[in-house]
């Protein structure tokens, strides 16, 4: 355990040397395309954080998470009471949730390198928790009148039910190994087109005009989309964009998944 320990400090003094695909624990090979750019596996926390100021394959996943969350926060804390006067009925909670998810998301993949597993497995279940936001907002407005339907959609995608079936097949042992793609994709596109049930529900008994002005139903249409794009560059890894026709150690086509998925 000490040489172990020994060994990961070695490699985190050294972070700025990155490996080629190869040479990386295959938990850490997403991308068959991304050829090199990889940090070293690492334990010691701080060694994770340095790496933030040289380039390598999460370079973008950073900065594309931690940048827009930092900026969102100081904005959201300076907008808070303009918001509040035109959103009474929003909590603190409703301002918070997806800068928070933000920031976990960049503070992730800083320390993926300490254990690739834990940390994409934190990963999934933070976009699992912020489409189940999305869906509560959503679902009350659409139903904001019709308190028994909201809650019984509630119900649906309450954390002891749909999402809490998605958190186990993302966070089984038995799934993350890279044959289990498929299902893990399946399991973010089900969970995320199970919104089409309470938009249909809507249509059916509002109509269509009345849906459209009162949910917001364009936008989730298209963050549906979004879901379905993002969840093909996942599958396919998307090659024409890979580090070799890019910029060294950049694994912008992750980021392009991710963000069509959020």
């Amino acid at each position: 355990a000490q040489e172990r320990h020994k060994s990961c400090e070695t490699e985190g003094q050294s972070s700025k040397v990155l490996r080629p695909y190869g040479q990386i624990p295959s938990r850490y090979q997403d991308n068959e395309f991304i050829h090199r750019g990889y940090r070293p596996e690492t334990n010691p926390t701080h060694a994770c954080f340095s790496s933030w100021l040289h380039l390598h394959n999460e370079t973008v996943n950073i900065y594309s998470h931690l940048i827009p969350s930092l900026s969102s926060l100081i904005a959201g804390s300076l907008l808070y009471k303009v918001l509040k006067a035109d959103y009474p009925d929003a909590t603190i909670e409703d301002h918070l949730r997806s800068r928070v998810c933000d920031s976990q998301l960049s503070s992730i993949h800083f320390q993926i390198i300490r254990s690739t597993c834990i940390w994409l497995q934190l990963d999934f279940v933070r976009i699992i928790v912020l489409t189940l936001g999305d869906f509560i907002s959503g679902i009350d407005m659409t139903f904001y009148c019709e308190p028994t339907l909201k809650h019984k959609y509630w119900t649906m995608v309450s954390p002891p039910t749909l999402n809490l079936l998605a958190v186990m097949v993302l966070l089984s042992p038995q799934t993350q190994a890279p044959q289990w793609r498929t299902l893990r994709v399946a399991t973010f596109v089900g969970t995320g087109l199970s919104g089409i049930v309470p938009i249909a529900h809507g249509i059916k008994t509002f109509g269509l005009d009345q849906m459209t002005k009162q949910s917001g139903m364009l936008y989730y249409i298209f963050e549906g989309l979004l879901l379905l794009l993002g969840a093909f560059f996942y599958m396919v890894g998307l090659e024409p964009f890979s580090e070799e026709q890019f910029l060294t150690g950049l694994d912008a086509n992750t980021r392009i998944s991710r963000t069509g998925t959020i």
